[in-house]
């Protein structure tokens, strides 16, 4: 249950800090648009970079100090209890069900597109491998890219993940439309587009339970074209205009044949009528917006980077408290539910501490210098006990009136065990009991306790438990 505990929490803090960060997209986006169109696909990618690397996870499992307890960091101890398996059991195969169902439909399209490129022929025109080198060069693109002919495609666009190719449909260009054809494929190739459509439609097929993640593919489609087309508009301003630019590209398109195919899970030069209507009037915007607004551009993208690490952050903990009072419910071994007021409490006087054959510590310690456990945070633990072991926890420091509430399982639960805690002075107070059972100790003196486990069986036992004071 660890393992899918983490993976649960994991999607449901990218779920928290992927959706917080798209709402601010949406609200920042006609700022952006004002400025520059490549600014509203820059920060659209930073959302698909919330949505797959796990920051927040990271954050709280670096800083959270409830139930996931730094000690057990790597290895939280989560058990399930009573119908809470068969809920989230469900729930799990429900969405692996439709995650498989997604991932297939992608790979199916995926595959399809890769057999139509795989029939493709390098180009040997001169003129035309001549211009491509120019325009690399005039790019500063300094990493290999080939470029090749194919008769399965309508029109130009890039392929590969890491490693970039250009597919030329067969057919004859002039110099300009050479020029605008590599210019604006080569300009995808710098911003690394294939890569950030294949990461969208991972948000999509492992986020498919939300409602805004489905739209990212669309939306990376259409600003990584908005922007590629400022991009080298900005790049071509001593060859073409960008009236002409356009008027390229619609040229190219008109020749496309009208049962072609415009669903391109690639980088392409032009996808539909509609879609390139809508970058053009985007670049109008562009072309129209005040020359010297880089300042309020940097500013508002910035405003949007820290407006949303600010709300992940929020957004994470606020995740990680859902996560930790649902597992606290539901934890099987937890203190409250299995103390066992009827077990005799018994006194060792340090003197006479010696009812064990080795003493072992847990590591990490919860700190060398002040511990960080709380008043009412929980610690968890997991030891491997081995016969005549007492395994014994890091130190704390409880206060006087206070008490100390410690609960465990036992596997094998034939094995006789001691779970108990050591005063400052080494006293020793502790229950005995078998599988799953508690105690509550009051604590009489301020200082550092330790709480412990003891096998007292004859084989090595497993013990899982928490431990808290209050």
């Amino acid at each position: 249950m660890n393992l899918i505990s983490q993976i649960f929490l994991i999607i449901l803090i990218a779920c928290f800090t992927g959706t917080v960060s798209l709402g601010f997209w949406r609200v920042f986006q006609p700022l952006l648009l004002k400025r520059d169109p490549r600014l509203v696909y820059a920060t659209l990618r930073f959302v698909c970079m919330m949505y797959i690397v796990p920051f927040g996870y990271l954050i709280v499992r670096l800083t959270w100090h409830g139930y996931l307890r730094t000690e057990s960091i790597w290895k939280p101890n989560f058990e399930m209890a009573g119908d809470m398996d068969l809920v989230f059991g469900i729930a799990g195969i429900i969405w692996l069900v439709f995650l498989i169902k997604n991932v297939a439909d992608s790979m199916v399209e995926f595959i399809r597109w890769k057999r139509l490129c795989r029939y493709r022929i390098p180009v040997a025109d001169e003129q035309v491998c001549a211009e491509f080198l120019k325009v690399k060069n005039m790019l500063h693109i300094h990493r290999k890219i080939g470029i090749y002919y194919s008769s399965s495609i309508q029109s130009p666009m890039v392929t590969g993940v890491f490693q970039y190719n250009i597919l030329l449909p067969k057919d004859h260009y002039s110099r300009e439309e050479l020029t605008v054809i590599f210019c604006h494929e080569l300009v995808h190739c710098k911003h690394n587009d294939p890569f950030f459509k294949i990461c969208s439609i991972y948000i999509g097929e492992m986020q498919h339970m939300t409602s805004g993640a489905k739209h990212i593919l669309p939306w990376i489609n259409e600003w990584s074209e908005c922007a590629c087309d400022v991009s080298a508009v900005c790049a071509l301003r001593d060859v073409v205009t960008p009236r002409r630019y356009f008027e390229v590209i619609v040229d190219l398109m008109e020749r496309m044949p009208e049962n072609s195919k415009p669903d391109y899970i690639f980088s392409t030069l032009y996808e539909s009528q509609q879609s390139l209507g809508r970058r053009i009037e985007y670049m109008k915007k562009y072309v129209k917006a005040k020359r010297g607004a880089r300042i309020s551009a940097f500013v508002l993208s910035f405003l949007f980077v820290v407006t949303s690490m600010t709300t992940t952050y929020a957004a994470s903990y606020g995740a990680a408290g859902v996560h930790d009072e649902l597992y606290q419910e539901a934890e099987a071994t937890q203190g409250e539910s299995l103390e066992t007021p009827e077990l005799e409490e018994v006194f060792v006087p340090a003197s006479e501490n010696n009812d064990y054959s080795r003493i072992k510590y847990a590591k990490p310690d919860l700190s060398p210098v002040a511990p960080i456990l709380s008043s009412g945070e929980m610690a968890t633990f997991n030891w491997t006990v081995e016969p005549g072991t007492r395994f014994c926890s890091g130190k704390f420091k409880v206060s006087s009136g206070q008490k100390i509430v410690i609960s465990a399982s036992i596997s094998p639960s034939t094995q006789t065990c001691w779970i108990g805690i050591m005063d400052p002075h080494n006293n020793v107070r502790y229950v005995e009991g078998k599988g799953g059972f508690g105690h509550s100790f009051a604590v009489s003196e301020t200082g550092k306790y330790r709480v412990f486990v003891q096998n007292r069986g004859t084989k090595n036992v497993t013990s899982s438990g928490s431990y808290y004071f209050e």
